[in-house]
Parts: C-alpha cells; structure tokens; sequence
C-alpha cells in the first residue's frame, strides 16, 4: 500500500501544467490541498510547482496557494494588546 492517499490524483493537474496552461482556481486549491495534506509524492509536488514557476505563477494559482496555506494554518492565542 502507498505512503500516499492516491499516487493518481495529482495526474489531472500535472497533466494541465505540462500543457503549459494555468490552473484554474478550484483545481490549483485542490492541488494545494493534496500537497499539504500529504495526497501528493514529493516528485509530484516538485513537478507541479516547478511548472507553475517556469510558467509563471497565475492569480488564480496564488490565490488558491493562500487560501489552502490559511485553511491549513492553526490558531495562536495571544495575551490582549499583542502585536
């Protein structure tokens, strides 16, 4: 059994990038949310990034990197008048 949920579901992404097109945005925040999540290979996440920056990143790309990064992130609790 793989290390990863599905070797396979990072193929239709890849396949977008290697056709030199930009991902729209559901499906560069799904992509992201494979990679954060563990649902991507390491040869998967490298290809999948270096394709965007050889392109040159879209909106939509960077919007959907964000908005899985924040979906992601933790809470921190700070004392009142924090910075």
């Amino acid at each position: 059994m793989s290390l990863y949920a599905s070797e396979h579901a990072m193929l239709p992404i890849l396949a977008v990038l290697s056709d030199g097109k930009a991902l729209p945005y559901d499906m560069a925040v799904r992509g992201f949310q494979m990679m954060l999540n563990g649902g991507a290979t390491p040869a998967q996440i490298a290809a999948c990034l270096m394709a965007m920056r050889m392109r040159g990143e879209s909106v939509d790309e960077i919007r959907a990197g964000a908005a899985a990064r924040r979906a992601k992130a933790g809470k921190v609790s700070a004392p009142a008048g924090t910075i």
